[in-house]
């Protein structure tokens, strides 16, 4: 159950391993909603993660908002999706599905791990 950022990546790997064949992920957004909300229980991020670091940027013409932690975990999960071929599919308007279809080049330009001792490369 070791694989993923979140409890939804590992939950994934917990549902493969009881044996179901296909696994739709309704609503991991991996972003902040309407005035920073973090949680469904109308927790802002400030509320949640105190000073949180903000991160936000435009996919599709969209501007998204979330953190660090919550963009690489919608990086590895389109890039599991992308493995599975077909079993799991990503359900709802949220940032990895916002994510689907790009290439590598672009996910790793959005945010990628960087292996220990490496560099990020300069910003252009």
């Amino acid at each position: 159950v070791g694989q993923g950022f979140t409890v939804v990546s590992r939950f994934i790997g917990v549902a493969f391993w009881m044996g179901f064949e296909r696994i739709d992920v309704y609503g991991a957004d991996c972003a902040l909603g309407p005035d920073d909300i973090a949680h469904a229980n109308g927790d802002s991020a400030a509320e949640a993660y105190r000073n949180p670091l903000i991160m936000q940027g435009p996919i599709n013409k969209r501007m998204w908002r979330t953190r660090p932690d919550m963009l690489m975990a919608a990086v590895e999960l389109v890039r599991r999706v992308r493995e599975s071929q077909g079993r799991i599919r990503l359900i709802g308007d949220t940032l990895p599905v916002a994510l689907l279809g790009k290439d590598d080049a672009y996910l790793d330009a959005v945010c990628r791990m960087l292996k220990p001792g490496e560099l990020p490369p300069p910003p252009t």
